[in-house]
């Protein structure tokens, strides 16, 4: 019985333990793959001709001045797809690669 009671105590403390050490591991693990989603963006960046980044500047700001003048606001949270093919043009404006970071 002292042997079982023994086993349980040490799955408790190391249950206990995974549990307090998961935030620091899923921070840690979240981190370098931020770090390295920013770092391949950023050399995606550096490939392009200051054209393209000129263009892609020129679109954003007419796509900027299209919204004035505009009635209504949408809300953003909304289930409708009303507003999903302006939300598209604005997504493809400044999107460099397919990780989905935009103009950072």
């Amino acid at each position: 019985m002292k042997k079982v009671v023994k086993i349980l105590r040490g799955i408790g403390y190391l249950a206990a333990f995974s549990l307090i050490l998961y935030p620091v591991v899923s921070n840690y693990i979240n981190q370098m793959n931020s770090t390295t989603i920013a770092t391949d963006y950023e050399q995606e960046v550096s490939h392009l001709s200051e054209e393209q980044e000129n263009a892609m500047i020129e679109q954003a700001q007419e796509y900027n001045e299209s919204l004035i003048g505009i009635g209504s606001i949408a809300d953003p949270f909304s289930e409708s797809n009303e507003n999903q093919t302006e939300d598209d043009e604005y997504n493809k404006l400044l999107k460099i690669d397919d990780t989905g970071m935009m103009g950072y």
